[in-house]
């Protein structure tokens, strides 16, 4: 075997394994581009419209616990608050009717 024919030889070869080496992620590559699409069709289709039907159930649901818990409590200080904001005013109210009536005198 001489020169050329050993040079040739490794050409091909090399030529193999870079076929060969380009080959394997080439094929993983379309593969998982493949299974992304798949995988985009399917929530584009079930995944997506499903999570938000859970989505606004479990918002609708959070809305409602929180009404129920919290309608009480603000019923309670709303009516607290006018109370203190009537007995506050009351003074306010009677020195008024005071200042009038020894106006009228």
């Amino acid at each position: 075997m001489d020169l050329a024919t050993a040079r040739d030889l490794s050409l091909i070869w090399l030529a193999f394994l870079g076929i060969i080496l380009t080959l394997v992620p080439a094929a993983a590559f379309y593969f998982s581009i493949r299974g992304m699409n798949v995988g985009t069709k399917w929530l584009r289709k079930i995944g997506l419209p499903e999570a938000q039907k859970y989505t606004r159930l479990m918002a609708d649901k959070t809305n409602e616990y929180t009404a129920k818990v919290t309608d009480p409590i603000t019923e309670v200080e709303t009516a607290v608050t006018q109370a203190k904001s009537t007995v506050s005013s009351v003074p306010t109210v009677l020195r008024r009717r005071r200042q009038r009536s020894d106006h009228a005198n």
